[in-house]
């Protein structure tokens, strides 16, 4: 990989990590919703980008661990794991590569960060005798469906705007 392309992901998932950390609550209830790490994520692992995945990964997390303190924690780690899992299951489960798959895999994705951060806080109140709240299942979805929307338009708009897939019409190659 060139040194440009590494900074650009780097940056990249600052920019993403911050997004995600210090605009996105202050916006309106529907709209609060977006955030957009794990689709990025989602979509670089659709298109077969798994390294460059997990380099974005690292520096959101980093950038969400210096900045969040709620039991969304460790982040550092928990974008990487959940990263390795969507590529094991892009490679092995979703072989093809369509809207379908990525939108099965960010649900699957956001399925795995809830699970991860319900694991944290249950030991965060074991350890520690007390409760963290976290997002209701509802707002979840509300997430979850902002995910959606991102990796359909991005992985639509690979699609569309480079040659990096074949599409099908009627049976024949077009």
């Amino acid at each position: 990989m060139k040194a440009l392309r590494f900074l650009i992901l780097i940056l990249l998932g600052l920019s993403l990590g911050f997004f995600e950390t210090n605009v996105s609550p202050f916006f309106p209830t529907p709209w609060n919703g977006f955030l957009p790490v794990l689709g990025a994520l989602t979509l670089l692992v659709s298109i077969g980008k798994g390294r460059e995945a997990l380099i974005l990964a690292c520096a959101a997390g980093l950038i969400l661990d210096l900045f969040l303190a709620d039991p969304a924690f460790f982040a550092l780690a928990r974008f990487p794991i959940i990263t390795a899992l969507m590529v094991a299951l892009s490679r092995t489960v979703l072989t093809n590569r369509s809207v379908y798959a990525s939108v099965l895999l960010v649900i699957a994705a956001r399925l795995a960060d809830r699970l991860w951060i319900a694991g944290g806080t249950l030991a965060s109140s074991l350890l520690f005798q007390g409760t963290i709240p976290y997002r209701p299942f509802v707002e979840t979805i509300r997430i979850a469906a902002w995910d959606v929307a991102l990796v359909t338009v991005g992985f639509l708009g690979v699609v569309f705007f480079t040659k990096r897939f074949v599409m099908m019409t009627g049976g024949r190659l077009r």
